[in-house]
């Protein structure tokens, strides 16, 4: 490996660079999967494809993410992240470029299941990995990573923004190709980012796994599976991301249970998305430096569970539409905080520099496993028992809570007690 360095020798403002470089990344090489939820009817009309052969797209998407995100930890302690970080980005850029193209649905398909391997096999664990390894103090890892996630929703906005400022301008001189040159702009900003990877991402001592050949190294990330730390790691991370991808469901709660506006509702879910994301995230990885992060991800879990209790006990009545709307926003603040953090964990349990991103694969591959489980669940109660449906709902958040709460403390006995005993 040529001129590798240890982490203690990087200077703070390449340190801080390499995070801000990776967090920007992390956002702008998903930008053509979040660009559905910005410009919808465009990502139609630019393709000429139904709405059934866009689900088919991002379906394509979603199974070669899923399918990757094991094996690209084992990649991932194989190959520089100098180099995974800088083609992964590149690579998409390229994909970006042959949609602008509007290419026959049969080639989108390839194309997007391409982007789904770009995205998940090559790219995924470099964000965590990267942090992992410029953070030299265990403590600060919690820090770090929340820190990474503030930068990363800034530049969600900024990007939304320069989409949106373009596409506006576009439509203003009646151009008829707004699409191909909206993906062609993603497309350049991630060959842009993808070069400065490159030039600023070192190569780092230790941060490739030792083996003596691929099945010596595919067997020790397997043997990852047999730690019961790194599952229990990972279920907690189901549990926190089930509460997070379900955030969406209070917008319809304060609507339908206490009669909202939509308008009202609209405020109350920016706010909840984006407003307190930029408080928790920071304050969270704040006090994940003081304290440990399993501490603060079990003290907010029964947070949240009172939270959920005090929902299931209020009167539905449009008089309590402002308390239950700081019901929401609390419950957006603490759980945006804890899934920002939830990854420290990993470094809690001490898991070794050289066998990060495998461990991540893992921790990626249970953790997510709500995006194919919970939407049909969620759906089936809010078409079958009508208002019945969020106190249903408020239970199942209550149980997640608990059980985010007792995994937790059962992760710091296991990991900080054991030895006292």
């Amino acid at each position: 490996m040529k001129k590798a360095i240890e982490s203690s020798q990087l200077h703070k403002f390449r340190s801080l660079s390499i995070i801000f470089i990776t967090s920007i990344s992390a956002v702008t090489i998903y930008t053509l999967f979040n660009f559905k939820k910005i410009f919808y009817n465009q990502f139609l009309t630019g393709l000429d494809i139904t709405n059934t052969e866009l689900g088919i797209l991002f379906a394509l998407y979603g199974i070669a993410c899923t399918l990757s995100y094991l094996p690209g930890g084992i990649i991932g302690d194989r190959i520089a992240m100098k180099i995974l970080a800088s083609s992964s980005l590149a690579l998409t850029a390229l994909l970006m470029f042959l949609v602008a193209m509007t290419p026959s649905f049969w080639l989108l398909c390839i194309i997007f299941f391409f982007y789904g391997i770009c995205a998940g096999l090559l790219f995924w664990s470099c964000r965590y990995k990267l942090i992992r390894l410029v953070t030299v103090r265990e403590r600060d890892y919690g820090r770090n990573i929340s820190w990474s996630y503030f930068i990363g929703a800034l530049t969600g906005i900024a990007i939304n923004w320069l989409l949106t400022l373009v596409y506006i301008k576009l439509s203003e001189s009646c151009d008829t190709a707004i699409f191909p040159k909206l993906m062609i702009i993603c497309g350049v900003i991630n060959l842009f980012i993808a070069l400065i990877c490159f030039l600023v991402i070192p190569y780092f001592k230790h941060e490739l796994s030792e083996g003596s050949g691929r099945g010596d190294n595919i067997k020790k990330s397997l043997a990852l599976l047999k730690h019961s730390d790194v599952i229990l790691c990972s279920l907690i991370m189901f549990l926190v991301y089930s509460l997070y991808s379900l955030t969406y469901v209070t917008t319809a709660y304060l609507q339908n249970i206490y009669f909202a506006a939509a308008s009202f509702v609209a405020l109350i879910s920016t706010i909840r998305s984006y407003g307190v994301n930029l408080i928790a995230n920071p304050f969270m990885g704040y006090l994940s430096k003081i304290f440990l992060p399993s501490r603060i991800i079990e003290i907010s879990a029964l947070l949240l569970a009172g939270i959920f209790f005090i929902f299931l006990i209020m009167p539905q009545s449009g008089n309590l539409l402002i308390v239950a709307s700081v019901g929401v926003i609390i419950f957006g603040f603490l759980i945006n905080g804890i899934y920002g953090i939830t990854s420290a964990l990993l470094v809690e349990i001490k898991t070794p520099t050289e066998q990060f991103a495998s461990t991540v694969g893992i921790f990626s591959l249970i953790g997510f496993l709500p995006d194919a489980i919970l939407p049909p669940i969620v759906g089936l109660i809010l078409d079958n028992f009508g208002t019945l449906a969020y106190k249903y709902l408020n239970i199942m958040f209550f149980i997640i809570a608990i059980l985010i709460w007792l995994s937790t403390n059962l992760l710091f006995r296991c990991t900080h007690l054991k030895g006292k005993k």
